[in-house]
Parts: C-alpha cells; sequence; structure tokens
C-alpha cells in the first residue's frame, strides 16, 4: 500500500480513493495506514454468492516527495 501511495505521488497524484467492504479486515489495514472513511454505502456490492453488501469508502490526500 505504501509502495502505491509513494508511487501516485511522483507521479503528482494528489488524492486516492477506494472501497472495501464494510466490516472486512481491510478497513483496519487502510484506517491505520492513514486512511480517512467517507462513509458507507448500504447493498453497494455484491459478494461472490450475490448477496448485496454494504461498501465502506476512504481517501487518502499525497504529499509529492
Amino acid at each position: 500500500l505504501a509502495a502505491v501511495e509513494a508511487y501516485a505521488a511522483t507521479e503528482g497524484i494528489t488524492l486516492l480513493i477506494l472501497d472495501t467492504e464494510s466490516g472486512s479486515l481491510a478497513e483496519q489495514v487502510y484506517r491505520k495506514a492513514g486512511w480517512t472513511t467517507v462513509g458507507s454505502v448500504p447493498g453497494y456490492a455484491a459478494d461472490p454468492a450475490g448477496s448485496l453488501k454494504p461498501t465502506t469508502f476512504y481517501y487518502k490526500e499525497l504529499v509529492a516527495p
């Protein structure tokens, strides 16, 4: 994750946005890495079984090196 952020910054990208299934372990990873929670959308994405699950969106502002 840090490598992607560093590369994006060198390319002049100043804002990254991502989403993940709400309640997943990935949420802990993103928060620990300094990503900010925007909010959650219920029934946004389907899991492999086809059930709709809520999704949480995150953003991170980058500083160019």
